[in-house]
């Protein structure tokens, strides 16, 4: 949790500090001196840098940028009156079909009832579900996470090159073949010189198109890629 303090009893009274538009705040010095910070550029993240105060939500983010039903996220993306203290949530996420999460990420899920039932509540009137996530279930999918962070970094580092005619090539190729390696497109020998390839296949597998199971090894030449259409 971002920017709260363990409360005693408090008012169940739950306001905006300004607004529920999703921008992300900047923490206070002394919250940055005081959590293990991590900065990174995302795609799904329309800013310029994304700041994290724990690793459990920087891997979380990670695992969104992956995800082709997550459409966006704002980490810290507002402040809420609890009561008469401020509480930040740790992510907003935004589904691509339209519904909301407020997300709290904390070890065992260890969020008072009493805390978590109003805030519950609250964000129900505004249409939005505010969900707990345990750090250790965010912890255990570690490396699908750092995977889909070096995704994101080289989509990142490429993001105004054109590959959109090499995606509709390589997705016919899908479409008759159903699955291949990295290794069918990507030369060892000479990277730079699938360097399009390879970026549009990792487009291809950011948007779903395709996909890989990236939670037993890094991504390597070896990764298979699998024709998402068909898995159904």
């Amino acid at each position: 949790m971002t920017g709260y303090c363990q409360l005693g009893p408090i008012s169940h009274k739950i306001k905006p500090v300004a607004s529920l538009d999703p921008i992300q705040h900047d923490a206070s010095p002394k919250l940055r001196r005081s959590t293990n910070l991590f900065f990174q550029q995302f795609l799904k993240h329309p800013a310029t840098i994304s700041e994290f105060h724990s690793y459990a939500e920087f891997l979380y983010a990670c695992l969104l940028e992956g995800d082709p039903t997550i459409h966006a996220f704002v980490p810290q993306p507002f402040q809420l009156w609890v009561g008469n203290r401020r509480y930040t949530p740790d992510v907003y996420v935004r589904h691509t079909n339209g519904s909301i999460n407020i997300v709290e990420l904390k070890p065992d899920k260890a969020l008072s009832t009493s805390l978590k039932e109003p805030l519950t509540a609250f964000f129900s009137r505004h249409r939005m579900n505010f969900v707990v996530i345990d750090n250790n279930e965010v912890q255990a999918r570690e490396l699908e996470a750092l995977n889909w962070l070096r995704i994101n970094q080289i989509l990142v580092r490429f993001q105004n090159l054109d590959t959109s005619i090499q995606e509709v090539e390589l997705e016919e190729i899908f479409f008759q073949c159903g699955r291949r390696q990295l290794q069918d497109f990507i030369s060892r020998e000479n990277r730079q010189a699938g360097m399009t390839s390879e970026i549009a296949l990792l487009r291809l597998l950011h948007n779903g198109v395709l996909s890989a199971d990236l939670g037993q090894e890094p991504l390597n030449y070896t990764t298979e890629l699998v024709y998402a259409h068909s898995l159904a």
